[in-house]
């Protein structure tokens, strides 16, 4: 079923748990509280596609194209997002109340990411080597995130919740990290 073209195709609550969709085209697609549990979605093309309370729990999205997409409450546990890019000229991607508890976000670009109307839930995430530049964390729960490598220039961490995270060799230069619970974190000490 890969490398399908399915633009702009309504699959709101529909049960694609364990679909293989890698390298198809989903552009401006409706997948609202779809059951997207262990699919693969690598190299999928998510331009604008509506995600919200969608199931994607354990979903492989390494290498997606995510412009303009909404992942609101959506369920993106244990996923793996590595290499994705999330922000950027083209738009921002909403990821409003979305759980990542455990995702693998490893090198994803959320840099510029805007600020969000509800707390940002990554604790357990792995955003190791992530592009975190000028990227707004404000209050987000990072609780044993793995930011190991993590570029936070210029991120915006005031009142972030950050025990137990592993900053090892994290660039946090000109990083606000105001407020920001930090004990237990591992490889950053507070001037």
């Amino acid at each position: 079923m890969s490398g399908l073209d399915l633009r702009n195709t309504n699959f709101s609550s529909r049960d694609l748990a364990g679909a293989d969709l890698a390298r198809s085209d989903l552009s401006y697609s409706n997948l609202s509280s779809a059951n997207l549990a262990n699919a693969d979605l690598t190299n999928v093309n998510l331009t604008g596609a509506n995600l919200s309370n969608a199931n994607l729990t354990g979903a492989k999205l390494a290498q997606a194209i995510c412009h303009n997409a909404v992942f609101d409450c959506a369920n993106l546990t244990d996923a793996i997002l590595s290499g994705h890019y999330l922000s950027g000229p083209y738009g921002n991607t909403d990821l409003e109340g979305a759980s990542l508890v455990g995702a693998n976000l490893a090198g994803a670009d959320l840099s510029g990411a805007p600020p969000t109307r509800n707390v940002p839930i990554l604790s357990g995430a792995n955003l190791s080597r992530a592009d975190l530049r000028s990227a707004n964390l404000e209050r987000a729960n990072l609780r044993r995130v793995d930011l190991r490598c993590a570029d936070l220039t210029g991120a915006n961490l005031r009142n972030a919740d950050l025990c137990g995270a592993d900053l090892t060799k994290a660039k946090v230069t000109g990083a606000n990290f105001t407020g920001a619970e930090l004990s237990d974190v591992v490889g950053y000490l507070p001037a």
